[in-house]
């Protein structure tokens, strides 16, 4: 758990840096979920985060929004 607090940690302390180069768009995220509690991947969600102009909240990526609908 430490060393996942590390990383996240060390991502927070680069996004001023990024940030400051005024990137058109800006997308952190991971390859796969990995709950603490579980110890192992998963089949939950990947956290996502989008920086971009024009976006806004709730605008629909790729034609999907999260919760995916069932079926």
């Amino acid at each position: 758990m430490q060393g996942k607090v590390a990383v996240i940690e060390a991502v927070d302390r680069l996004l001023p840096g990024l940030l400051d180069l005024q990137p058109d768009v800006l997308v952190v995220t991971a390859d796969h979920s990995t709950p603490a509690v579980m110890a192992a991947h998963s089949w939950h969600p990947v956290p996502v985060l989008i920086r971009a102009g024009g976006l806004r909240p709730g605008l629909h990526l790729m034609g999907w929004h999260w919760p995916m609908p069932a079926g």
